[in-house]
């Protein structure tokens, strides 16, 4: 099945980066992992977020206007919308059905932004001890493999959450 961009539905591009392949937008540069895929993407440290930022360039004007409901392009299911850690402004989609998550263009850039700012507001200052992740959906009634399926989500973002500095402390591995 093609995958199309949730903001601009054009068809998403297969993109090599070390040894593994995204889905990128050759439009509006957004890209679209599978569950895991960003794991592998810190694995490979901070400049591999900004190589794979700057290997996705867009070729047409995006809008900052967000879609009100973002598909899975993997999936096809309504994309859950959350703030980064809390007090910034990126806002990131994930799937609670595969685990995958669209990234805009700009938004690796301005979640290392972000993390530098908050470096430089807390240097000097006792370093949190606990991050917290919160995740608030409507669903239908859980399903007995619910409970493994949000452990699993989230390990998935407390990984994404701590990509460009420290592990977030609080989930086991």
């Amino acid at each position: 099945m093609a995958r199309h961009c949730p903001d601009c539905k054009s068809s998403l591009a297969p993109k090599s980066f070390y040894g593994m392949t995204v889905d990128a937008c050759p439009q509006c540069a957004g890209i679209f992992f599978d569950e895991g895929e960003i794991n592998r993407v810190r694995a490979a440290g901070p400049q591999a977020l900004s190589e794979l930022e700057d290997m996705v360039q867009p070729t047409m004007a995006i809008t900052s206007e967000r879609a009100t409901l973002r598909l899975c392009p993997c999936c096809d299911k309504g994309m859950d919308t959350y703030r980064y850690q809390y007090t910034s402004k990126v806002m990131l989609d994930s799937c609670s059905d595969c685990g995958g998550l669209w990234i805009q263009d700009g938004e690796l850039a301005a979640i290392r932004q972000y993390l530098e700012q908050e470096r430089t507001a807390t240097a000097g200052r006792r370093p949190l001890t606990r991050h917290r992740v919160e995740i608030v959906a409507v669903a239908p009634r859980p399903t007995p493999a619910e409970p493994k399926r949000l452990e699993e989500r989230a390990h998935l973002l407390s990984d994404f959450l701590g990509l460009m500095g420290e592990p977030v402390p609080g989930i086991a591995r």
